[in-house]
C-alpha cells in the first residue's frame, strides 16, 4: 500500500491547479490518499527533490482529520518557512504541529475541505513574502 501511494504522489501533476508560480517561486499543492505522518513527509520530500527550487504542500483527509505537510527547498528557507505556510492555512481544531525549517506537518480536525485548504497555500506564501 505504501509503495502504491508513493507512486501516485511521485508522478507528474494531474491538474493545472497543482502547479503554480507565486512571485517567481514554484509551488506544488496536491491532495494525496490518507497515509501515516512519516509517509506524508516522505511524499513531500519526494516532490520537493523533483522540484529543484520551490514549495510543496500536500494534504490528506481521512476519518474527519486533516493533515498537511509543507516542504521548502533549502535555497528558499530565508524567504519562505514551512511552518509559517501551514500555520497560515484555514483553521484546524486540535492542531498538532511538528517540523523544522524545510519541512513542517500540521494535523487535526477541520470543517474546511482539504482542497479548499490547499487552495489557500498561494496566499499564505504571498503573505510571507510581502512581510
Amino acid at each position: 500500500m505504501k509503495r502504491r501511494r508513493m507512486q501516485l504522489v511521485s508522478g507528474a501533476a494531474t491538474t493545472r491547479d497543482e502547479e503554480s508560480l507565486v512571485e517567481g517561486i514554484k509551488v506544488i499543492t496536491r491532495e494525496v490518499p490518507p497515509a501515516p505522518a512519516n509517509e506524508l513527509r516522505d511524499m513531500a520530500d519526494t516532490l520537493r527533490s523533483k522540484l529543484g527550487s520551490g514549495v510543496v504542500v500536500i494534504g490528506t483527509r481521512g476519518d474527519g482529520n486533516v493533515n498537511q505537510v509543507a516542504a521548502v527547498t533549502k535555497g528558499l528557507t530565508g524567504r519562505v518557512k514551512a511552518g509559517e505556510v501551514v500555520k497560515r492555512l484555514p483553521a484546524i481544531v486540535g492542531r498538532r504541529r511538528r517540523g523544522g525549517r524545510t519541512s513542517h506537518r500540521l494535523g487535526g480536525r477541520s470543517r474546511i475541505s482539504c482542497r479548499r485548504r490547499l487552495a489557500a497555500v498561494q496566499e499564505a506564501i504571498r503573505e510571507q513574502l510581502n512581510e
